[in-house]
């Protein structure tokens, strides 16, 4: 299957006093990743003091959410190498950081290692939004000036703009435009619902973490929209599902919008990188409405429940109505 399902653990009363910051684990799991972190840290001469999903080393912070997911779909045997690689790769990541800080004042030489990159809105909410450069292109995400360095993704600070003398809309329109050119995607065609009624849903992964910008341009892509747009997910940073919104699909393709809610939700809270738990209506050429609306997904009973806008839900009722 293209996407890994998990299911949540109910916390039992005994546990209800541990912190639990990550729920799509079991306590157990939690404390395991959190033992695997804290020995690679003291492996090499820290003793960092563990808080709720993150360890402090000195004036650094390092969440534990990342690696959690990760470690998730594995074999239990598998974890210390997962850990071990997540960790190291953060070291070698402090020394591309180091080059950014002595090169990234030239901006010839920052220019072409500029790319855009959208987060879930809690990465400016936790203390960067002040100095990060970013705006918002898509409703409950951020979209960040980052540079992408060989074993890093640097944010790019207010004032390093402010050291280049660019003008900004210049600076974000470059960065977009060199994503879209330069960290392409992978496509993959998936029948989608249920059995015999499946539709097709486009899914576009990769190794970098830009998958969700190119929904900025997602006109480039006309195979994967019809009549009436798509419906587009954005989970998380390396992955892009589209739902083609065409007369043809009819019922099946309605009744496949709200599975494709809660699959969303689902690999947004289970992998790597979050960036939106939501659907989202692409409508190309769209002038009388935002080209991309957030469609709201709820949490009820234990399931994922769509709020379109009614705009949508007319749309829908065309489709289903063939």
């Amino acid at each position: 299957m293209v996407f890994g399902w998990f299911r949540r653990k109910k916390k039992d009363a005994a546990a209800a006093a541990v912190p639990h910051w990550a729920t799509f684990l079991t306590l157990e799991q939690q404390r395991r990743v959190e033992a695997l972190a804290l020995d690679w840290f003291r492996r090499r001469g820290a003793a960092p003091p563990l808080g709720e999903g993150f360890l402090k080393v000195g004036e650094l912070q390092y969440g534990l959410e990342n690696v959690a997911q990760r470690c998730r779909p594995l074999p239990p045997d598998e974890w210390p190498l997962c850990v071990e690689e997540h960790f190291g790769a953060i070291a070698a990541a402090e020394s591309d950081q180091r080059e950014w800080e002595e090169q990234g004042g030239d901006f010839d030489w920052a220019a072409p290692r500029l790319r855009l990159r959208l987060y879930h809105p809690d990465y400016v909410a936790e203390g960067r939004g002040d100095f990060m450069l970013h705006r918002v292109d898509v409703p409950h995400t951020c979209s960040a000036l980052v540079a992408d360095l060989p074993t890093a993704v640097v944010s790019v600070t207010v004032e390093r703009l402010g050291a280049w003398r660019r003008d900004r809309g210049e600076v974000f329109a470059q960065a977009l435009q060199q994503t879209l050119q330069e960290c392409p995607l992978e496509w993959e065609r998936v029948p989608f619902g249920k059995a015999g009624q499946q539709v097709v849903l486009h899914v576009a992964s990769a190794e970098h973490f830009f998958v969700c910008s190119h929904v900025l341009a997602l006109d480039r892509y006309p195979d994967v929209h019809g009549e009436h747009g798509a419906l587009v997910g954005l989970p998380d940073r390396q992955t892009m599902v589209v739902l083609p919104l065409a007369t043809a699909g009819g019922k099946a393709l309605v009744a496949a919008v709200g599975q494709l809610a809660n699959l969303v939700a689902e690999r947004h809270h289970g992998n790597p990188g979050s960036v939106s738990p939501h659907l989202y209506w692409w409508q190309p050429g769209s002038r009388s409405a935002p080209q991309l609306a957030l469609q709201e997904s709820r949490s009820a009973a234990g399931k994922v429940v769509l709020v379109p806008v009614p705009e949508l839900v007319a749309a829908l009722d065309r489709i289903a109505a063939g």
